[in-house]
Order: C-alpha cells, then sequence, then structure tokens
C-alpha cells in the first residue's frame, strides 16, 4: 500500500470503477472526465481509490489517468 498519489481522469466519456482489479469484475460507479482523485494501491495497472481502501472494491484502470504533481 503506498501513501498515495494524485491521478486526474483523461477518458473523455468517464472511467468505470470496477469492485477489483480487471474488467471482469462489476461497474460501481462511473468517475467524470477530469476529476481528480487519489489511489493508494496498484495491481496490474489499475489503480485502488482512496475512498474504497478499507474494503478494497474501487479500481480504476490507470491508462486512462495522468498523475497530477
Amino acid at each position: 500500500l503506498c501513501a498515495g498519489k494524485l491521478v486526474r481522469i483523461t477518458a473523455q466519456s468517464g472511467l468505470n470503477v470496477r469492485s477489483g482489479p480487471g474488467t471482469g469484475y462489476d461497474v460501481v460507479k462511473t468517475l467524470a472526465y477530469g476529476g481528480a482523485y487519489t489511489i493508494v494501491d496498484e495491481q496490474d495497472g489499475w489503480g485502488l481509490l482512496k475512498a474504497y481502501a478499507d474494503r478494497r472494491n474501487g479500481w480504476v484502470y490507470l491508462a486512462y489517468t495522468v498523475e497530477v504533481k
């Protein structure tokens, strides 16, 4: 688990949040383009959102984000 990094959503149509780190997991929410979120863990190109860290059920595909410095 990392301390956290801030990423901004770059997918024009929004980015799905999935219940696990992969496209086989259910979509639990969609984040709007341009939103900034904290990632607290990474696995195989997927990032765990801080808001879902306790239950580890909110992952986004990091290819559609850019890190905010």
